[in-house]
């Protein structure tokens, strides 16, 4: 069975990344259904950031899988896979995909990535945390 889901319902933490018009900040709804597996949610409907920092509009495409935050077991206690940074993590998991094809270096990525979770309103210490282990062990392109 194929659960649709506009608003991802996870251990019951509900987490939206509602549209943001102005410039900086998510343009739809994230919209995912979990298929299972490895990468378990798939999007059902284009995903776009405007990101100050990369210039321009992120689009994620229909059909991307994602597995959310890449945490190891370890942390996950206290930063679990999925929280209110998910729809940064599900953009900065597709640039890290892309590696580069889009011009934007992997220091620039993780910088987005940052971003998105400040207009997210993630709470500093999450963000500057997540922030931190994606620029010193996150994958590394030019």
């Amino acid at each position: 069975m194929v659960a649709q889901i506009d608003v991802l319902d996870m251990t019951n933490t509900r987490i939206k990344a509602e549209p943001n018009p102005e410039p900086g900040g998510f343009l739809d709804p994230l919209r995912l259904t979990w298929v299972g597996g490895g990468r378990s949610y798939v999007l059902t409907r284009r995903y776009r950031y405007d990101s100050l920092i990369a210039g321009g509009v992120i689009t994620v495409p229909v059909g991307y899988r994602t597995d959310f935050a890449s945490i190891p077991w370890l942390f996950r206690r206290i930063l679990p896979r999925n929280g209110p940074y998910t729809p940064a993590a599900v953009v900065h998991d597709w640039l890290c995909e892309l590696r580069g094809a889009t011009g934007i270096d992997s220091a620039t990525t993780h910088e987005v990535f940052l971003e998105a979770m400040e207009v997210l309103r993630v709470p500093a210490w999450k963000r500057w945390t997540m922030y931190r282990a994606v620029k010193w062990f996150g994958p590394r392109w030019r």
